[in-house]
C-alpha cells in the first residue's frame, strides 16, 4: 500500500507478456492486478477502446478466482470485460457478472461443462432420432451404439421415442 491508501502494482511492462500469456496465473496472484493491465490496455488498443482501469478490489477478486483454464481462460473474461463495461473503471459487479464462482461466461453462455456437454448430448441424440423417424435400431447404428445403449442413454437424458 501506498501513502495514500492506493495499492502498490508492479508495473505492466515489468510482467513478460509471455510469461503471462502461458503462466497458470495461480502460482502468482500478486502478479494478476499487473497483468490484467497489460491484458485490458492490449485489448482495448486492438479494439480502438480508450483505457481501461481495474478498481483495487475488483483487482483483488480477479486475484481470488483460482484460473483453472490458466491464462487463456483470465485473457477471454478480461476480453468479456473490456467489451461489456461502458464506464472507465471495471468494478467488482462487473467482474462477478462476466465471472462466476465455478462457472465462467463464455460468449453469453453461463453454464458449467458438464451442463454443456449434457445439453450438446441431449440435442444431438435427439437430433438423431427425429433423422430416423424415431426407430430405435436405425438412430442407434447411426450414432454407434448398441440399442439397449441408445435406450439407456434416452432414459438418462429424458427423451421419450416416438415414431413418426
Amino acid at each position: 500500500m501506498q501513502a495514500d491508501g492506493q495499492e502498490r502494482r508492479p508495473s505492466s511492462s515489468s510482467v513478460s507478456r509471455q510469461a503471462w500469456r502461458t503462466s497458470r496465473l495461480g502460482c502468482r496472484r500478486e502478479d494478476v492486478p499487473a497483468l490484467a493491465d497489460a491484458c485490458l490496455m492490449e485489448v482495448c488498443e486492438r479494439h480502438g477502446r480508450g483505457p481501461l482501469e481495474v478498481h483495487p478490489d475488483a483487482a483483488r477478486l480477479l486475484a481470488a478466482f483460482p484460473w483453472r483454464g490458466g491464462a487463456p481462460e483470465f485473457n477471454a473474461a478480461l476480453e468479456d470485460l473490456a467489451h461489456s463495461v461502458n464506464r472507465p473503471v471495471i468494478q467488482i459487479d462487473d467482474v462477478l457478472r462476466v465471472v462466476e464462482i465455478g462457472r465462467v461466461t463464455v460468449r453469453g453462455h453461463t453454464e458449467t461443462l458438464r451442463e454443456a456437454t449434457r445439453r450438446f448430448e441431449r440435442e444431438f441424440v435427439a437430433t438423431a432420432l427425429n433423422r430416423h423417424g424415431g426407430e430405435i435400431d436405425k438412430a442407434a447404428r447411426a450414432l454407434g451404439l448398441l440399442r439397449p445403449n441408445l435406450h439407456r442413454k434416452l432414459r438418462t437424458l429424458g427423451i421419450k421415442p416416438h415414431r413418426g
